[in-house]
């Protein structure tokens, strides 16, 4: 008979991958911050703000305080990112040093830069 051994952190892999937030929400409320927080470090980079808006907000506040400095910034700019196009429009004209610091990790900049020239191209903003 083989012995399997399951992790919370592959559970919420396969969660997340299975998009059943409902369940992760049920897991991560019954975790300490500080267990909440090794997972993020196990975690792909693109799926921390969805993990990490999953929990309350208290606990969100708890569990940031517990990542590592290179966590708390990564998490930051990857919920930026993610959640605001003008700050890749922004980065992909400007730069910004600690996005490029992370950029290799994220392998968002080349992306990001990609879809800033296609909306240049598209000439979305109000002029006629």
């Amino acid at each position: 008979m083989a012995v399997h051994s399951v992790t919370v952190e592959k559970t919420i892999q396969v969660l997340l991958n299975e998009k059943k937030y409902q369940t992760l929400k049920d897991i991560l409320v019954t975790m300490e911050p500080a267990d909440i927080a090794a997972v993020f470090e196990e975690l792909d980079e693109e799926r921390m703000p969805l993990l990490f808006r999953l929990l309350p907000k208290e606990t969100a506040a708890e569990t940031f305080a517990e990542l590592e400095p290179e966590g708390q910034e990564l998490l930051i700019l990857v919920t930026e990112l993610t959640l605001r196009s003008t700050a890749a429009r922004f980065i992909a004209r400007y730069g910004c040093d600690a996005y490029f610091r992370h950029n290799k990790n994220l392998l968002f900049y080349e992306r990001k830069t990609e879809i800033g020239r296609a909306i240049d191209d598209l000439q979305l903003d109000d002029e006629p």
